[in-house]
């Protein structure tokens, strides 16, 4: 994906070290998020289940947060769930390893926003420590089947 953004001309403006963490943080939140997957995947009963119910909750999560739309032009409602959304958390830590923070750009007084990067690596953190175990009991009741 990277590759096929610096061909488009995406660019990056920060150092090595900062762009390794970015993917770091990346490779993170998706090991988390794969963790969801396979507690869904392992509590439905079949292929075509876990197929829908494994991206349903997806598709709310990502649209309600800041990586497609600035806080500023949502609804009050919607950019309170946006502001403590762990998507909006990591879209917000990658555009500032990248150093690709729009020019003027003031962070929302909101503490995920202001301190994406470490926000980001709690959520993750959190997430592991709720659907790891979960998943490890649904894969032990699964395999005793």
């Amino acid at each position: 994906m990277a590759v096929t953004g610096l061909l488009v001309g995406w660019r990056t403006h920060s150092s090595p070290l900062e762009v390794l963490g970015a993917f770091a943080l990346l490779a993170l939140f998706a090991y988390s998020f794969l963790w969801i997957g396979a507690v869904i995947g392992l509590s439905v009963r079949s292929v075509e289940v876990a197929q829908t119910a494994g991206l349903i909750w997806l598709f709310p999560l990502t649209f309600m947060s800041n990586a497609f739309v600035p806080l500023e032009t949502m609804p009050d409602w919607l950019a309170q769930v946006a502001q403590w959304n762990p998507i909006s958390a990591v879209a917000a830590a990658v555009r500032e390893l990248f150093a690709n923070v729009p020019p003027g750009y003031v962070p929302p007084d909101y503490w995920p926003l202001q301190n994406p990067v470490l926000a980001s690596v709690l959520w993750c953190l959190v997430l592991l420590a709720i659907f790891v175990p979960l998943g490890v009991a649904r894969y032990r009741r699964a395999a005793s089947r």
